[in-house]
């Protein structure tokens, strides 16, 4: 028998789902102020969430790597985050909406197009 009712505020439950979404591999933040950027600790994905009662909708905003397989990734993320919301507020997750907000196009220079290969733009 309860003897009183939990309320879960959006901040806590926004803050659960970030910090999920933090965990996730293969995925970063995406559209973080430029400020943490100077902090050495990995900033948390950005979340905006609905509730109603006990029940939530997020909207997740991340960046992938690329190449990836996209599908893949956001129905891996969707599943973790519900369930990690869930268990760790109490709150029903019944939407996972993911805006993929930038790719994180892989650097390595050896992957860069070779004159007159695809890619390769000739100034003349």
């Amino acid at each position: 028998m309860t003897a009183g009712r939990l309320i879960v505020r959006e901040t806590v439950v926004e803050k659960v789902a970030a910090e999920t979404a933090r965990t996730l591999p293969s995925v970063s933040a995406a559209g973080r102020s430029l400020i943490p950027l100077m902090s050495s600790a990995p900033q948390r994905p950005k979340v905006e969430v609905s509730l109603s009662g006990s029940v939530a909708s997020l909207k997740v905003h991340l960046a992938l790597p690329f190449p990836a397989p996209i599908r893949d990734i956001t129905e891996q993320a969707r599943e973790r985050l519900r369930s990690e919301v869930q268990r760790l507020t109490g709150v029903t997750v019944r939407y996972v909406d993911i805006s993929i907000a930038r790719l994180n196009v892989d650097e390595d220079t050896s992957a860069a197009p070779q004159e007159g290969g695809r890619g390769w733009a000739q100034l003349h």
